[in-house]
């Protein structure tokens, strides 16, 4: 089974030959033949396997082209909405289709819905993920180790606009580390940017990381600060089931519990990390004061989260002039940054990031 990686321009779609890219054989998935593979040529290394992938694959663009969709942010508003504060913002609805007005503005993160991926089964690897973006076997585990996100707020992404995200693998590292932590692993790099009728609208980073075999113990690392504010919720099955189904996101760790335990290993299965960085914004956007935008925020993935364990979304504002527990900002039209972390159930920091946010009304 070779794997293809796609470039789409509107409803055009242009082929690239991608590396053969066969895992391990795990559940549901049959294993090919070896004689179909069978080559006199001498086994490559692991790093020229990576670097063949490398060749191919870094810096190649795909563009994805949509509509923005006003019912899909509202479908993400109610998953969400049930385990956020009271006065959790709302969207104006079209009285007839129940989604939200044209003109509404995606709120941070949520861009994340749109422009599906029109990958077919058979193009996924055995953990559900998309091959085209993951490095040849060993490195058949995957995590998302964290990311950024810089937003025009002079240009919003807003529902009904014509929008073009334009993706790309910028980085490519081979990281090498001892066995007892974990051993090798490939650092993956992606720049996603997303333009609307008016330019650019937002950059997204993000940072996945790819190894052999994962230690699936967590650390448990102490918060360095105390929170100004904060908020504890408890993500079920059918929270990340929706998420997963709202990103079009088939990998297992999120829903499979029998592939989450007995081939990756983890005790359960696992909160997505772009839904632990939406909820932190979610947080922000919460108690964040009239008037102001998030411009940026960056974040860094340090633990695990687990399905049916309590978590902790904390924040903590940072700027001038803000009251000495971080409890309120100084909103004075200066720009504002927020400390913002999460925590699992033991107390120990699963994901830290920081936000700065500007005044634009």
């Amino acid at each position: 089974m070779a794997f293809k990686n796609f470039a789409r321009i509107g409803s055009s779609i242009t082929r690239k030959p991608m590396f053969n890219n066969i895992r391990n054989n795990t559940v549901g998935f049959q294993k090919p033949f070896a004689s179909k593979f069978s080559t006199n040529k001498p086994a490559l290394s692991t790093s020229e396997l990576i670097q063949n992938w490398s060749n191919q694959v870094l810096n190649a663009k795909t563009e994805y082209n949509e509509v923005i969709d006003g019912r899909r942010i509202v479908f993400l508003w109610d998953a969400l909405a049930p385990h956020m504060p009271a006065g959790y913002p709302k969207f104006n609805l079209d009285p007839v289709t129940k989604e939200a007005v044209v003109g509404s503005e995606l709120f941070p993160n949520s861009h994340l819905i749109q422009f599906w991926i029109q990958f077919k089964e058979n193009e996924l690897s055995p953990d559900g993920y998309f091959a085209g973006e993951a490095p040849p076997p060993p490195f058949v585990q995957r995590v998302w180790a964290g990311g950024s996100l810089n937003f025009n707020v002079k240009n919003p992404l807003k529902v009904g606009q014509k929008a073009k995200l334009v993706s790309e693998i910028d980085k490519i590292e081979e990281k090498h580390r001892n066995p007892e932590a974990g051993g090798p692993l490939i650092l993956v790099g992606m720049k996603r940017e997303v333009h609307n009728e008016s330019g650019l609208t937002l950059v997204e980073r993000r940072n996945l990381a790819y190894m052999e075999k994962m230690n699936p113990s967590r650390k448990i690392i102490k918060p360095k600060n105390s929170p100004g504010f904060s908020h504890s919720l408890t993500p079920t099955e059918i929270t990340l089931f929706r998420y997963s189904a709202l990103t079009w996101n088939s990998h297992r760790i999120h829903y499979d519990n029998i592939y989450s335990t007995s081939i990756e290993k983890h005790p359960s299965i696992l909160v997505h990390g772009p839904l632990t960085s939406t909820l932190l914004l979610e947080l922000l956007r919460c108690k964040m004061p009239e008037g102001y935008s998030v411009e940026n925020f960056s974040y860094r993935a340090v633990s695990p989260l687990y399905v049916s364990q309590e978590l902790t979304i904390c924040g903590k504002w940072t700027s001038n002039g803000s009251s000495e527990d971080g409890s309120k900002p100084q909103a004075d039209g200066s720009p504002l940054v927020c400390e913002l972390w999460a925590l699992n159930n033991e107390g120990g920091v699963s994901m830290s990031g920081k936000a700065t946010l500007v005044k634009t009304a």
